[in-house]
């Protein structure tokens, strides 16, 4: 009797245990195995192919309002398939579409070439997505501007401004996190602005990359900038200087401030933009 009540409590705990496991949802990313990625499209109308890491099978692709002229499928065997319109802008555009597998969401940026298009904007994720971009600084100065965090948004009357309360010397310096490894050949830095008027105070800058963040290496680009008659604001002054070179794979970028025009050496920067092939 007693060898019977032991064999049905054995039963009913392995039967307890069994019910208590979680259930299996598989898994679906890509290949870079995230849960976000993108992907550059040619300006005339086409399909590429993109395979995910996944044991889902069969899914669906859902354009986000706005991008439309994205549509696609995913076969069983996890080929996600892409389909686009011809891009008839002036300018890149950009769309994102949600791939759906079972319970699982993936988001993809779908970035698409206008004609003749050498360089395609990199673009920051949003607050609180886990890739949104951050930058660290040689030095700030707080309550001028709005840290170094500034460079990020495009209002150039919001600025990164280097330290003159307890003067900080050249080189005054940003390096950016992208988050994730990419290939960029080109960054573009819009500097601080009054109103239509454009500070000089940066002379030269060194664009320099790195995948660990601790060793850089020179792209070979680099930005000088000279004043006119010596004047520091103008509204004759370029908003903005693009930086190109030759491609490389980087997920950290350095900004090397190493020449002021200013006589106590600041330096200030409006905003941060990075490109790809």
């Amino acid at each position: 009797m007693k060898r019977i009540i032991f064999i049905a409590f054995a039963a009913l705990t392995l039967f307890s245990c069994k019910n208590d496991e979680a259930p299996y949802y598989g898994y679906a990313v890509f290949e870079n195995n995230k849960n976000e990625s993108r992907i550059i499209v040619e300006q005339a109308e086409g399909s590429s192919t993109i395979q995910l890491n996944t044991d889902r099978g069969a899914g669906t692709v859902v354009p986000q309002p706005g991008s439309e002229w994205c549509s696609g499928s995913v076969e069983g065997n996890g080929e996600l398939t892409l389909h686009y319109t011809a891009n008839t802008e002036e300018s890149t555009r950009v769309g994102v579409v949600k791939v759906i597998l079972g319970l699982h969401q993936l988001t993809l940026q779908v970035i698409q070439r206008t004609t003749g298009t050498n360089h395609v904007e990199v673009l920051n994720p949003d607050e609180g997505d886990p890739l949104r971009w951050s930058a660290t600084c040689s030095d700030v100065q707080d309550g001028d501007g709005g840290g170094v965090d500034a460079i990020f948004d495009d209002d150039q009357t919001n600025y990164w401004h280097s330290n003159y309360s307890d003067p900080a010397p050249l080189p005054h310096w940003i390096v950016v996190d992208l988050k994730e490894e990419m290939n960029i050949n080109q960054v573009r830095l819009g500097w601080r602005m009054y109103g239509s008027s454009v500070y000089m105070h940066v002379r030269r800058v060194e664009i320099l990359y790195s995948t660990d963040g601790t060793n850089f290496i020179p792209t070979g680009g680099e930005i000088l900038r000279e004043p006119v008659d010596g004047k520091l604001t103008s509204a004759d002054y370029p908003a903005y200087t693009d930086c190109a070179f030759a491609t490389v794979k980087a997920r950290y970028v350095k900004l090397n401030m190493t020449e002021s025009n200013s006589s106590n050496g600041v330096c200030h920067l409006g905003y941060f933009k990075v490109f790809m092939p």
